[in-house]
């Protein structure tokens, strides 16, 4: 029987129940699951984009306030390993990491398009405590820097596990779980 991994985290007038995230897609014909906090580790700063948002903009880091704003969905694309895009719940643009193969790629919002850039693997962190988001285009992670700030902008950068590509990944609001949107 797999583990199970539950965590609860009482950040003020907001709690969480943290369980085990890629089980949060259930049957196999589930196609979404969220929406999800996405909570960079080290600095506790939620990224977050405009529900106003256009093609080409910036995801930023803000503080986290649990707006429609800071939720995303995730859309699997394959059952072993598991893929996904990250959708956000206030503009429906996808999180695409650009096609450059390069350190410090911005991680801009673009149309869904199933491409390679736009899918990500998440893996649990070495203490099981995080989870680090990489791109199925080239391995790199999501990465906020060494001194995140509130407004800052998220970059790609080699994989390597420190404490700014580590996110919380928190269940947030009413779950969406279905096969359209």
């Amino acid at each position: 029987m797999p583990h199970k991994f539950n965590l609860g985290l009482n950040l003020g007038i907001i709690q969480f129940e943290i369980e085990d995230i890629l089980n949060g897609f259930g049957s196999i014909n589930r196609e979404f699951a969220g929406s999800f906090l996405l909570v960079e580790r080290k600095s506790g700063l939620a990224l977050e984009v405009s529900d106003r948002a256009e093609k080409g903009c910036r995801p930023t880091l803000s503080k986290l306030h649990g707006g429609i704003s800071q939720q995303w969905l995730f859309h699997k694309y394959s059952k072993k390993p598991i893929e996904i895009s990250i959708l956000s719940v206030s503009c429906g643009l996808a999180l695409d990491r650009t096609q450059d193969k390069i350190d410090k790629v911005p991680v801009v919002c673009w149309e869904e398009n199933g491409e390679a850039w736009q899918r990500w693997k998440v893996k649990k962190t070495y203490d099981k405590f995080g989870w680090q988001i990489n791109s199925v285009y080239d391995g790199r992670s999501l990465d906020v820097g060494e001194a995140p700030n509130s407004g800052d902008e998220i970059w790609m950068w080699t994989s390597h596990c420190q404490t700014h590509q580590q996110f919380l990944i928190l269940p947030f609001g009413k779950s969406v779980a279905r096969n359209d949107l």
